[in-house]
């Protein structure tokens, strides 16, 4: 049945793409950059509205199944760390290269054929899930040609990937245990510095990034402590996903030039969350100035980016004041529409 409901589904994201196609020239500054993606964004928000998680996932292949895929296109040998729980972190590039950087892949990312032009429109998807989709073969993808771009620059780095657990078979904080034993790994069995070691993710994997840095602050009562010798290298916290409400009036100002329809956001907490109280882990805005003093010990830098016409752009520039009070090393940058 989940399966016959996607037709009802794709049906509205077309009406709602033709329509689109029509007002979107009469949009003035409240829609998506271009006329392209200002129609595809409606038709997503139109479909991200309405699926439901079964469905979201049917057409999704796993991430330990995109990176097998890259793996093949790339031409290079997997390798993978397996956790206790079978979970896995995926490496791309030399392991043995002199900074690690542990990615946690989050809500959604835009991809794009990268054998085309950057700039062409016309071959331009999203692919969204926050703590409920596996990572895209544009995430993976993407992930890949940053180490590879790191490299070429002269920075010797590796990056590993973690595939965590998507809810609602995994809830918090399956997740955040599964980055916390990852990151143990790799100091202690891959025999890295904590300063070698840069952590960050996009949404989602933002919020597990937070997540993660709170819990070297302040151990979690659930998860194994873990205590660093020294703070790690960096954090960088791509568009974080750190309030799961839709309160902000970011969310009504940029409804137009965003993907996400607030549907979507809902369905996508509820599933990760599976009745968890809120606490300063899995929504680290409520936090008080307090939480982050010591931040300094736990990680040296802390870069926060986020897009002036998403829908959580308010949040995100709420956060990264808070650590920036904190931690006087944190740098916001808000990227323009």
């Amino acid at each position: 049945m989940d399966k016959i409901g996607m037709i009802p589904v794709m049906f509205r994201a077309l009406l709602t793409a033709v329509g689109r196609m029509i007002t979107s020239p009469l949009r003035g500054d409240t829609g998506a950059t271009t006329y392209f993606k200002d129609v595809a964004y409606a038709a997503l928000r139109t479909q991200l509205a309405h699926m439901s998680l079964a469905q979201e996932q049917y057409m999704n292949p796993s991430t330990d199944e995109n990176y097998l895929e890259l793996a093949k296109s790339k031409g290079f040998q997997p390798d993978s760390i397996v956790l206790s729980d079978g979970s896995k972190g995926h490496w791309l590039g030399n392991k043995g290269a002199e900074k690690v950087i542990v990615y946690f892949h989050g809500t959604c990312i835009l991809e794009q054929d990268t054998t085309r032009d950057a700039e062409a429109d016309d071959d331009v998807r999203t692919k969204c899930g926050g703590y409920v989709l596996p990572a895209s073969p544009g995430h993976v993808t993407w992930a890949f040609e940053l180490n590879q771009s790191l490299n070429k620059a002269g920075h010797s780095t590796s990056l590993v990937f973690l595939a965590y657990t998507t809810a609602p078979s995994g809830q918090y904080p399956t997740q955040m245990t599964q980055a916390t034993e990852l990151l143990r790994h790799i100091i202690e069995k891959e025999g890295k510095k904590p300063s070698d070691i840069i952590i960050g993710g996009d949404s989602a994997g933002g919020n597990l990034t937070l997540a993660l840095m709170s819990h070297l602050l302040h151990p979690h009562r659930k998860l194994p402590k873990l205590e660093l010798s020294e703070p790690l290298r960096a954090a960088v916290l791509i568009s974080p996903w750190v309030r799961f409400a839709t309160t902000d009036d970011s969310a009504r100002r940029n409804a137009n030039s965003d993907m996400l329809p607030p549907a979507a956001a809902q369905r996508w907490s509820e599933a990760f969350l599976g009745g968890a109280r809120l606490d300063e882990y899995n929504q680290p805005i409520i936090a008080d100035d307090d939480w982050f003093k010591g931040l300094e010990n736990v990680v040296s830098e802390i870069l926060v980016w986020g897009g002036g016409g998403e829908v959580l752009i308010d949040s995100i520039v709420e956060i990264a004041k808070k650590l920036q009070k904190a931690h006087p090393k944190t740098e916001l940058v808000v990227q323009p529409k």
